[in-house]
């Protein structure tokens, strides 16, 4: 009996703390604005910052379309995420082509356009296309080193054993 009582001893202050000393998060009733965020400005600060300070942070999603004979087509998706009222928001959106190895085949049949230009990003990654209609331009993101850096930790699963993102230095 007597280790039944110390237990509930000390039970009991503790449970009634948790109850009623907590109070609950603040809920947050704002939306995330686009219009009013500018996101060049903020992407241009986190290129000479080490950690920034800024309640904005950058991720990039990247999921498997298509798997092809030696590459591979995957949707990126990058977004801007705001910590204060923990949002994020859609920023740019593409089809890309990675290959695992040179000499891969190349994906023809763009359901998007049929007269797009193939562009390379500079790790040798072919840009395919979407359908969507984001705010930003992925290749204007994609230029700064931030959102760069953290697409190849995003796609790094897609590449082959080698991690090579020199593929077409010449």
């Amino acid at each position: 009996m007597i280790p039944l009582v110390k237990i509930s001893a000390f039970a009991v202050p503790f449970f009634v703390g948790l109850l009623f000393f907590n109070e609950p998060a603040p809920i947050h009733n704002e939306t995330f604005n686009l219009k009013t965020v500018p996101v060049l400005s903020i992407l241009y600060q986190h290129q000479f910052e080490c950690r920034s300070e800024s309640d904005f942070r950058f991720y990039i999603e990247a999921d498997l379309v298509k798997k092809i004979r030696g590459a591979h087509l995957v949707n990126v998706k990058i977004y801007i995420f705001d910590k204060s009222i923990a949002q994020k928001a859609l920023l740019a959106e593409e089809n890309i082509q990675i290959n695992r190895f040179q000499g891969a085949i190349e994906i023809k049949d763009h359901a998007v356009n049929t007269n797009l230009k193939k562009q390379l990003l500079k790790n040798g990654d072919t840009i395919i296309g979407t359908i969507a209609q984001p705010p930003f331009s992925f290749n204007e993101l994609i230029k700064y080193e931030t959102v760069y850096q953290k697409y190849i930790n995003a796609t790094r699963k897609y590449r082959g054993n080698k991690q090579n993102f020199n593929i077409l230095k010449k």
